[in-house]
């Protein structure tokens, strides 16, 4: 058997399934709610989970892998959250090109859950599974599922008008792109920006609001839970200044933090030097 696959982000764990995993899998796309968007992927049997599960264990097993569909639980308390992964529809000589997906409980929606486990994926498929490619996509009033896309760096490539039935009528859906090189380019800004404002939604200090003038945009607004912060700060940092500097003349600071910007200079320097060779 090939290797198991396991992840760990900050609140979550990715993995392989297991046999053991057979009725939370049944459970959780048997799910109405879950599987609104994708009632194509919904079952409605507990025989047609079970081919389809069988199926999955049986390809995981395959030296050439075509599902990687990952069970995500909580970290913390092991509780199920929902499957994430991504289908490989072509084996180019380029690399992997492949069909991202995702289904959580609604009990988990907008918590940022699903961002988390994107960037993990796109990290294993880019950097660890050959992938040169990754498409995905959502009907347009999932704005939810859009906003993990355009978090997790992804590219909007196209917008299909009354493109997918849906629900009793037609519907626009939204394609999404990452490459690669692009995935290098954005990873480290776009991904750690949004990971920041996550963490600080979540602990209640700046919350999101849909701008009225332009859906596209997000405003992000202060709750005010950061004043107690704002008046700790100074104090804080005039007592780190007591302690570092404790001894040390008016001169000797001055030439001390003269030597520390001309190390920062020297460090910007090599940066943009970095930055032209890799060009």
């Amino acid at each position: 058997m090939k290797d198991f696959l396991r992840f760990e982000t900050e609140r979550l764990v990715l993995r392989d399934y297991c046999e053991n995993d057979f009725e939370s899998y049944y459970r959780l796309r048997s799910d109405a709610k879950t599987m609104y968007y994708l009632q194509d992927l919904q079952f409605h049997s507990v025989e047609e989970a079970r081919g389809d599960f069988e199926l999955t264990l049986s390809d995981m097993k395959s030296p050439s892998r075509k599902f990687y569909f990952f069970h995500i639980e909580l970290k913390d308390s092991h509780e199920q959250v929902g499957s994430i992964g991504y289908t490989v529809l072509d084996d180019t000589p380029a690399g992997k090109i492949v069909q991202l997906g995702y289904f959580t409980y609604p009990k988990f929606w907008g918590k940022g859950y699903v961002s988390e486990a994107v960037r993990k994926v796109l990290e294993f498929a880019f950097t660890q599974n050959n992938v040169c490619r990754v498409t995905t996509g959502c009907l347009a009033e999932n704005k939810g599922s859009e906003r993990v896309m355009q978090k997790c760096g992804l590219i909007k490539k196209a917008e299909h008008k009354d493109y997918e039935w849906h629900d009793g009528k037609m519907k626009t859906r939204l394609e999404y792109r990452l490459l690669k090189s692009e995935w290098g380019k954005t990873s480290l800004d776009k991904a750690t920006l949004t990971g920041i404002i996550d963490r600080l939604e979540r602990d209640g200090f700046v919350k999101r609001i849909p701008s009225q003038k332009d859906k596209r945009v997000t405003l992000i607004s202060r709750t005010g839970k950061d004043e107690f912060f704002k008046e700790k700060i100074p104090q804080v940092s005039a007592q780190q200044n007591s302690l570092f500097y404790k001894g040390f003349s008016p001169d000797e600071i001055e030439e001390f933090e003269n030597y520390l910007k001309r190390i920062l200079e020297n460090c910007k320097e090599a940066e943009k030097e970095l930055n032209r060779q890799g060009d």
